[in-house]
């Protein structure tokens, strides 16, 4: 061995003693050190939750403009990016501007874009919904439902665009010991985002909530309209994304680390070469088909019961009291899931399961539960309330295992692409049933007619409550031969 081989072999020794200690040197400081990229953390997820939360109203609005499940399902397909989003994650990945940072690079502008649409939705949102129309401002008219659709397409569409640098992000800014916590500030940041936008929504544009709780002067309409809220959150977007990019260095994990950049050819290859991986195929097979059994409960429940008198203000109040346990529940699952998650979710997916049923059993209840005065119980709202909670502790039990999973075995040097991968499969196995789910809502619907035991598929069909079938066909044929006479 040449003197220059020994010395590259000392420093190789070295460079490993030095980075042992610096492993263990975090693993003692537990989280200190890192409490403020936590909270970076959950602001970034907090951000993104609110134009999510935001789409998740919109099914609601429309159920009460009469809109039919089959067009629910068309807007569904909103949400989709989030399911497609590993088609341009590689580019996410790996074109950037060093100096501006590898994840800044697209975080920033793709933030500024979400601000300028909701603003721009604030602006167009009446006409979208057909609360106003152009030709005769006195009407209103049906809502825009292609338009509509590819609005919040795009929006949803930067949303997920700004997750794929977020995710990359966490993998890097948190200390290799704590990475395990960035699923659980990827759940608090967009629950509590999601529910900003959807629950706080909808209890502030609630005249009776703002009525009995906010104001003393009664007033007819609520505190807020919805294209104020867009508005509102589309200034805040902006004010957040000016003081990320002015005040917040991002490290460079590829020059600390020693990692070599990957082009976006290299990129896109790796991750083919992730999904011949046996074990990923088996994976992504859970992934794509664990929310099958649970599609038409997690879909089309909330849309039932307002569908079945309960009012869209009333769901949104309803889950303010759970607004704690959201906030605590990620933080102990993420506890008892960090050493076996998978186990763990094998263990909690019989539970999920159960829910389903009592999900079923509040849509049935509520259809026969409603007053005369189109009003429910007192008992009626409470247990309500233990059923949203008993959803969520299921959700939370199954997906917060699956996330500590994808962030136990992404890879940070393609960390965006890696742990992408395995979301867009987890949310392409929502999607994708949940659009079915919203479609076969209305094929599979059937009226019962008491009189004559017959079952009608349409509500028009309904009028044969009056007489049997076998009279109103006679009355068509007589009404056929008079026309042909």
């Amino acid at each position: 061995m040449t003197k220059k081989q020994s010395f590259d072999v000392v420093c190789e020794i070295k460079k490993n003693e030095i980075k042992s200690k610096e492993e263990t040197r975090e693993k003692n400081n537990g989280l200190k050190g890192d409490y403020m990229n936590l909270f970076l953390l959950l602001v970034l997820y907090f951000m993104q939750g609110i134009p999510l939360g935001i789409n998740d109203v919109i099914p609601l609005i429309l159920v009460n403009k009469g809109v039919t499940y089959d067009k629910q399902a068309l807007f569904s397909f909103s949400q989709w990016p989030f399911s497609l989003k590993l088609l341009w994650a590689p580019i996410v990945d790996s074109i950037y501007a060093k100096r501006f940072g590898r994840r800044k690079s697209w975080f920033v502008p793709v933030q500024y874009g979400i601000a300028f649409f909701l603003i721009l939705l604030a602006l167009t949102s009446q006409h979208l919904l057909g609360e106003v129309d152009h030709i005769d401002a006195a009407k209103n008219s049906s809502p825009k439902m292609i338009l509509l659709t590819v609005a919040f397409f795009m929006l949803v569409f930067l949303t997920a665009t700004q997750d794929i640098a977020v995710d990359g992000w966490a993998l890097t800014l948190l200390s290799k010991n704590n990475v395990h916590y960035a699923p659980s500030c990827n759940s608090v940041g967009q629950t509590v985002g999601s529910l900003f936008g959807s629950t706080v929504f909808l209890a502030l544009e609630s005249a009776d909530f703002c009525n009995k709780w906010l104001r003393k002067t009664k007033s007819d309409e609520g505190i807020v309209t919805f294209e104020g809220y867009l508005l509102f959150w589309g200034i805040v977007c902006l004010i957040v994304t000016t003081c990320i990019w002015m005040f917040k260095r991002e490290r460079d994990e590829i020059t600390e680390n020693g990692e070599t950049k990957l082009s976006v050819i290299e990129t896109y290859q790796m991750l083919w070469r992730i999904l011949s991986l046996p074990t990923v195929r088996w994976f992504a097979v859970i992934l794509l088909t664990n929310k099958i059994a649970t599609s038409a409960a997690d879909s089309v429940t909330s849309l039932k019961l307002v569908e079945y008198g309960l009012k869209r203000e009333n769901i949104g109040i309803l889950r303010l009291p759970l607004i704690p346990l959201q906030l605590i529940l990620p933080w102990i699952v993420t506890r008892f899931t960090t050493k076996r998650p998978m186990k763990s979710f094998y263990y909690m997916y019989p539970f999920r399961l159960i829910v389903i049923f009592i999900t079923a059993g509040f849509v049935w209840w509520t259809s026969m539960a409603k007053n005369a005065d189109g009003s429910f119980d007192v008992e009626y709202y409470i247990a309500l309330v233990f059923g949203f909670a008993i959803v969520m502790i299921s959700g939370y039990c199954t997906g917060m295992a699956l996330w500590a999973f994808m962030a136990q075995v992404s890879d940070p040097l393609i960390g965006g692409t890696y742990m992408t991968l395995l979301t867009t499969l987890s949310n392409l196995g929502g999607s994708w049933t949940s659009t079915i789910a919203l479609y076969f809502v209305k094929v599979l619907t059937f009226r019962w007619c008491p009189s004559d035991g017959y079952f009608c598929s349409k509500e028009t069909q309904c009028y044969l409550d009056e007489t049997n079938l076998f009279d109103y066909q006679m009355a068509a044929i007589r009404a056929k031969n008079k026309l042909a006479m």
